[in-house]
């Protein structure tokens, strides 16, 4: 009862800043936008979003190798097509975060793996890309009004220092130790050491600074390719901006739509691009008219996951005795001891 009504409030949310949004559009001049766009350069924007599918897929795919979870990659990128058509058409269900994760989980067996390798992804990718934002914005200063980077530089910044503290902090294992009377504690259905057990599956990254390297440069080509999807979009349009403004205000938007307020950013988003494009020179009714279409190629986009999806059942839970779990992995190389262990 408790999650419905969180998603209630959500789609409340959403329909108000989108009813107030597309109170000020003046749909003529977006029927005018959508009638002379042109059309072969706004298909390019799939192939914008095709990159950045197969980019989140495999930048997944070395989480999972290293908690030894063999999912070949054309499976993993079928569980996040999955993943996006979920997000998009059934976000009262489950994330499609959740459901990658239960799909790679119940076929190798290791859940927890499974589980902590998509949280992995969640906080690196997270921190990329508010780096990845800092980097353009500096790069792209003579680009913009200093008031505007004023603005929106030193939020990001905060958020960049508390992130990278956060991250720190939680693969410090002296730091964690903190915390081991209060997990010890947790007895109601074995709680307790099933977040020890989660905890030790997600400090295996700390010593894989090469797979790390390898996620965050990833994540960087999948912020690309999204601005290369606002570029072609823009462009089909008509609009004359310059390509920075695509690279850094959707990155910027983008960190602004997780806000988990909205359904899927719906509404936030709309708002950021009025907001941020109106500096560049667009009216309200151009920027969300490149707001609704971004959106729209995503949903389109993720319409191969429902194709996908029901060729890709859901395996039952199922456990096996011989298989090597990721904190025998940590055993075995004896990189670490219980991170909540003893002093």
């Amino acid at each position: 009862m408790k999650n419905i009504l969180k998603v209630l409030l959500r789609i409340g949310i959403s329909g108000l800043l989108l009813f107030f949004i597309l109170k000020r559009v003046n749909f003529k001049e977006t029927f005018e936008l959508l009638k002379n766009a042109n059309m072969r350069i706004f298909l390019t924007s799939f192939a914008g979003y095709t990159l950045l599918a197969m980019s989140s897929a495999l930048r997944w795919h070395r989480l999972l190798l290293v908690q030894d979870v063999k999912v070949a990659y054309r499976n993993a990128l079928a569980y996040y097509l999955i993943g996006f058509f979920y997000n998009n058409f059934l976000p009262a269900v489950f994330g499609g975060s959740v459901i990658r994760a239960l799909y790679a989980g119940r076929t190798t067996g290791k859940n927890k793996e499974a589980f902590s390798s998509v949280l992995t992804e969640l906080l690196i990718g997270s921190w990329a890309v508010v780096s990845f934002t800092i980097i353009v914005i500096i790069i792209s200063f003579v680009w913009f009004r200093p008031v505007i980077v004023k603005t929106v530089i030193i939020p990001i910044l905060t958020v960049f220092v508390i992130a990278s503290t956060l991250i720190y902090l939680f693969f410090e294992r002296g730091f964690m130790r903190k915390f081991k009377g209060i997990v010890e504690r947790v007895k109601v259905f074995e709680l307790g050491n099933k977040v020890k057990e989660f905890y030790n599956a997600m400090y295996l990254y700390r010593e894989e600074k090469k797979t790390i390297f390898e996620v965050i440069l990833v994540s960087f080509i999948m912020q690309l390719s999204i601005a290369f999807m606002n570029l072609s979009v823009g462009i089909s349009l008509g609009f004359k901006l310059p390509i920075m403004s695509y690279v850094v205000y959707p990155t910027i938007i983008g960190l602004l739509a997780t806000i988990p307020i909205t359904i899927n950013g719906l509404g936030l988003r709309e708002w950021g691009y009025r907001f941020f494009f109106a500096q560049m020179g667009l009216t309200e009714s151009q920027a969300v008219t490149l707001s609704l279409l971004f959106y729209f190629v995503g949903v389109i986009g993720s319409l191969a996951g429902g194709i996908i999806f029901p060729f890709m059942k859901l395996k039952p839970q199922f456990h096996t005795n011989n298989r090597v779990s990721a904190t025998d992995k940590l055993h075995d190389k004896s990189k670490i001891e219980d991170s909540f262990g003893s002093d």
